[in-house]
């Protein structure tokens, strides 16, 4: 999985004009990835704060988005459904670790984690059919056939909508977030 984050940030960059602030916050994110891991695959309790475990989510949510945007800008729709994703699963864990003391399941179904960490409850009928539908986006370990079919459903129209839908989902999520984190 990390892996393939990390191939797919790395095509961002060589696809896209790279700022320093990108190279910084790649890094620091890459940081992030490796403690979280190292912490997760030793099975301890993590030893970063509730604080930490938010921003870190928070912080590859927002670099997957810009990601995303790079993606449409060169064509890459299959992307696009990916990194839109990938936001939406990384922000859920953030709200998870603002809810929650455990860290959040290595789960990609966003349906399960919004239930887990109670969310799923105030998320409309509309949200509700948003999750569902970006779930078929999870292309990681997909047989290139299904990759295919996916494929040519997107293009630079339909996945404009996808990128504006997740904008307005990670809004959301953010906006929840945000009251959690006030009352604690």
């Amino acid at each position: 999985m990390l892996h393939l984050l990390h191939f797919l940030h790395v095509i961002a960059f060589v696809l896209c004009r790279v700022t320093a602030k990108d190279v910084t916050l790649f890094i620091k994110i890459w940081k992030y990835q490796k403690l979280f891991v190292h912490l997760q695959s030793r099975n301890e309790k993590s030893i970063m704060t509730q604080e930490e475990k938010v921003k870190y989510w928070l912080n590859i949510a927002n670099y997957d988005l810009d990601t995303a945007e790079a993606m449409h800008q060169t064509g890459r729709w299959l992307y696009v459904g990916f990194m839109c994703h990938q936001v939406i699963e990384k922000t859920l864990k953030a709200y998870w670790c603002a809810c929650r003391d455990d860290d959040p399941p290595f789960l990609h179904d966003h349906g399960r984690i919004a239930k887990g960490c109670g969310l799923y409850t105030k998320m409309s009928d509309e949200q509700k059919d948003f999750l569902e539908g970006i779930k078929q986006m999870n292309i990681e370990a997909r047989y290139q056939e299904y990759k295919d079919d996916i494929a040519r459903t997107l293009n630079s129209d339909t996945t404009a909508v996808i990128i504006e839908q997740t904008k307005q989902f990670h809004a959301w999520i953010l906006e929840k977030l945000n009251e959690k984190l006030s009352t604690l």
